[in-house]
């Protein structure tokens, strides 16, 4: 998991509890602020196996529509049964860390830039 990523999330906690008055401090602004939608369909597995993320990519990453994600491989003799792409382009803010999938398990989620 990329830190980077998981600091701007306790930040956005925090803010969150500051405008909802649970914490009495002001409100911090970012510059870099984006909203995000949950418009991008589920990355799913077409097959079942196990299932490995390519070695460069975590949570926070942007990819591109039908960018390679990972693939899925056969346990006892590891072919390549699938390759897993994006469903669409965005920001990477759920992927599986690999393992054992079965048929139309959510292997990834993407959202798009509002």
């Amino acid at each position: 998991m990329r830190r980077p990523a998981v600091q701007s999330g306790v930040e956005g906690v925090w803010n969150v509890l500051r405008e909802l008055g649970v914490v009495d401090e002001p409100v911090e602004s970012t510059s870099d602020q984006r909203v995000l939608s949950d418009d991008v369909p589920r990355v799913v597995a077409e097959m079942s196996g196990l299932f490995e993320l390519r070695a460069d990519l975590a949570v926070g990453d942007a990819v591109d529509a039908d960018e390679e994600l990972g693939a899925v491989f056969d346990p006892s003799s590891f072919e390549r049964l699938e390759t897993v792409t994006a469903s669409g382009a965005g920001i990477l803010y759920s992927v599986s860390r690999g393992g054992v999938v079965v048929t139309g398990e959510r292997v990834a989620s993407i959202a798009a830039d509002s």
